[in-house]
């Protein structure tokens, strides 16, 4: 292993950490309410593309830091996904009670 290989792998290893703490801070506060998820699917598109790229030329540093970011970004995309639903439904169903109980207040 050369000094080059080293430094693949660091930069692997911390483009996957760098997206750890959004990941985090999604599950922890139960919401994905300010999350871009069109720059999240365009890091996954481009995560795909690496992920062929490092099979085509047998990188092995490359497929591991383009998997285990592709696996962090599709649960960054997923519970923004589940949480930003969540949230809709649940203000839908607090709209839907206010709607119901004006139309019995006027009734």
């Amino acid at each position: 292993m050369n000094i080059y290989d080293i430094i693949g792998y660091a930069a692997g290893i911390l483009i996957m950490i760098s997206m750890i703490p959004q990941l985090y801070t999604i599950i922890i506060n139960k919401s994905g309410k300010n999350i871009s998820i069109s720059t999240y699917f365009i890091l996954w598109s481009s995560q795909i593309l690496w992920l062929i790229y490092a099979l085509h030329i047998s990188d092995t540093q490359l497929l591991l830091s383009s998997t285990s970011s592709l696996i962090i970004i599709s649960f960054i995309i997923s519970f923004t996904i589940f949480y930003n639903r969540k949230e809709s439904l649940e203000l839908d169903a607090l709209v839907n009670a206010q709607n119901d109980l004006n139309t019995r207040i006027l009734v």
